[in-house]
């Protein structure tokens, strides 16, 4: 609730306010080549009718946004994955390498477009000096380890390291907030005995339904035998 107080606050008072003006100035930089934020650091009064015309729109589109429950959270990166070269990451850890370089600590990962609430995992980020000296400059990565008993990308919304971009958030109120969950597993999904013992035109509705999403998923998370081979 939070997080949602001051998002609409922040919207409410961008036209007045120099932080919250410049703070979404910055979110929707792309709608205007950044010229609000320019104008805004360049010392341009918030009162020029210009910039307050442009804060307006992006102030409704923020709103927008927030009835849509999209919610600006700091901290919060899209990073691409691949993974640890030296095979140093233990399972559940990873390398997280943002504009100042490795970061440590507690990180919330996520894969779009997961559904599943295992889709979102806390994942501890290490600095190893090997990591370090494989990359280089390199900036705005997330490294995944190679060991474990099944691939954390795989966990999330049966994912891989082919360029995919992976949601890092490193905010403290939402780890320390966030309630992890167990990964998706094809054993948690419940046969529909019955639907198996009938011909699929002799089901009723719900029956008919229950079959044929089974057979979706059991269709989508099915791996093949080259993506084994993959992983």
């Amino acid at each position: 609730m939070e997080l949602l107080e001051n998002a609409i606050e922040g919207a409410k008072t961008a036209h007045c306010d120099y932080e919250d003006a410049l703070n979404i100035a910055f979110v929707y930089a792309d709608m205007e080549d950044s010229i609000s934020a320019r104008m805004i650091l360049s010392g341009i009064p918030l009162e020029d009718a210009y910039l307050q015309s442009r804060l307006a729109i992006m102030a409704q589109q923020e709103r927008k946004g927030i009835k849509q429950g999209k919610l600006p959270i700091s901290d919060c990166f899209y990073l691409m994955g691949t993974t640890d070269p030296t095979g140093k990451l233990k399972a559940n850890e990873v390398c997280v390498i943002l504009e100042n370089g490795p970061y440590c600590g507690n990180v919330l990962v996520y894969k779009h477009p997961g559904l599943h609430f295992g889709d979102i995992h806390v994942l501890t980020s290490r600095y190893i000096k090997d990591i370090q000296d494989a990359v280089g400059y390199s900036r705005y990565a997330i490294l995944f380890p190679t060991s474990g008993p099944r691939s954390l990308a795989d966990e999330m919304a049966n994912s891989d390291f082919d360029g995919d971009m992976y949601w890092v958030s490193i905010n403290e109120q939402l780890l320390k907030q966030f309630k992890p969950s167990k990964p998706w597993e094809w054993g948690q999904v419940n046969k529909p005995v019955q639907a198996e013992k009938k011909c699929l035109l002799d089901l009723d509705e719900p029956l008919l339904e229950r079959s044929l999403f089974h057979e979706f998923l059991k269709a989508r998370f099915a791996r093949s035998t080259s993506e084994c081979m993959c992983h």
